[in-house]
């Protein structure tokens, strides 16, 4: 039976198991289990995991630099009437320069803010995130935002698909230089790697924001399909049916800055791997 607990415990990946699948399987077995006595198994190897968890989450809490995600995943909910209830897989990495490689994930209900303030308690370092905004308290309160550029890359790169649009395609290939010159910096140390940022990133980064700034005030001019740009200074919000919306540009280029934060979570913090479990349910 431990045997049979470990495999249900770790059954992370499609196709997912629910404790009423795991009962009907016991049940071929000739056992009869409950699915409430396969809960109390199930939370009482959760009790025993916890202090390991805590334990990396101290650990991952000492670096500077931290890489932020959510993914929705469906949470069965039999006691509130419906059958599913939309639930949130946070997870929580160092930067990927950083010498500790983990990963810790925290479910938890809801997609609101105060989880991730949960997690992140007295932390105040530079937190590598998307623009959601449930991040933002944490800013307020001596968190540095570093930008996703992934995140406002597939923005633009939708955009591309659907329409070919030019705009579109000028930010992509911004976004590609900056890309390519992450991949010449990989291998560096950090401070020929600052180097590189500041010599070749930041006038790039520079000339986005720039380029960003200006399509806001022509776009919105021409009344084409608008971007809500938002900068540090000046938060624009301007609404259409095909409305882009991107991080704070100051945020996205952020990065060059140092030599620890990393271009866009996305490259540690695979989404598909949180949805692989956030499908596990």
């Amino acid at each position: 039976m431990t045997t049979f607990l470990a495999k249900e415990d770790t059954k992370f990946s499609p196709p997912s198991t629910t404790l009423l699948t795991a009962s009907s399987e016991v049940e071929s077995w000739h056992i009869k289990l409950s699915t409430s006595t396969l809960a109390d198994w199930v939370g009482v190897c959760g009790v025993h995991l916890q202090p390991p968890v805590d334990a990396l989450r101290e650990a991952i809490l000492k670096h500077d630099v931290l890489h932020a995600d959510e993914t929705p995943v469906t949470m069965l909910r039999p006691d509130t009437g419906k059958q599913t209830h939309r639930a949130y897989l946070w997870a929580y990495a160092p930067g990927v320069f950083e010498d500790t490689k983990a990963v810790v994930y925290d479910f938890a209900p809801s997609r609101v803010g105060e989880h991730a303030r949960a997690f992140l308690g007295e932390w105040r370092g530079n937190l590598v995130v998307g623009d959601y905004a449930g991040y933002k308290h944490g800013f307020s309160q001596g968190i540095t935002e570093i930008g996703c550029l992934a995140h406002a890359r597939r923005k633009f790169f939708d955009l591309h698909v659907a329409n070919q649009s030019q705009l579109a395609k000028q930010a992509l290939d911004y976004i590609g230089e900056l890309y390519e010159i992450e991949r010449e910096t990989k291998a560096m140390d950090a401070t020929e790697r600052w180097r590189i940022r500041q010599e070749k990133a930041k006038p790039i980064a520079d000339k986005l924001h720039a380029w960003m700034l200006a399509q806001r005030l022509r776009v919105v001019a021409a009344s084409k399909p608008l971007f809500a740009v938002r900068s540090g200074k000046n938060r624009g919000d301007f609404r259409s049916r095909q409305e882009i919306y991107l991080s704070p540009i100051i945020a996205l280029a952020r990065y060059c800055e140092n030599s620890l934060d990393q271009v866009a979570t996305n490259r540690f913090l695979e989404r598909h791997k949180l949805e692989e479990g956030a499908n596990g349910r």
